[in-house]
């Protein structure tokens, strides 16, 4: 299973999970296994431009992601990704890409709800 997951700068498995999809530094893209990480590679999110919230996608897209695992998301973006075949989660509040990895192997991550869409304010967008 392939699994994308927006990272704060530098991205990696202990790099701290980003609030939101489209502002994330980098995403960091851990392929799992049934005993653990596989491998993982880092790729830059390119600046968020306003309107252009599918850019991610396309990164996403070409990095071969099964599974998106985010804290917040728009509604466009969501719903462009789940088109797109791959599913989202929800990080529940995990703190750290590391987190996200083993909630995964503990079968407990979940899908993500609406009570994560990102409205354009809240703790997605508080910098």
């Amino acid at each position: 299973m392939r699994i994308a997951i927006p990272s704060e700068a530098p991205g990696g498995i202990q790099a701290s999970v980003s609030d939101h999809f489209g502002h994330c530094a980098a995403f960091t893209v851990v392929d799992v296994n049934g005993t653990g990480l596989a491998s993982l590679t880092v790729i830059p999110n390119p600046d968020h431009q306003t309107g252009d919230c599918l850019a991610p996608l396309r990164l996403l897209q070409s990095a071969g992601a099964d599974l998106l695992v985010v804290a917040g998301i728009g509604r466009r973006p969501l719903v462009a990704i789940e088109r797109a075949g791959i599913d989202v989660g929800s990080s529940d509040g995990a703190e750290t890409v590391a987190d996200v990895v083993e909630l995964f192997r503990r079968g407990r991550l979940r899908r993500l709800d609406a009570g994560n869409i990102c409205g354009g304010q809240g703790r997605c967008h508080a910098d």
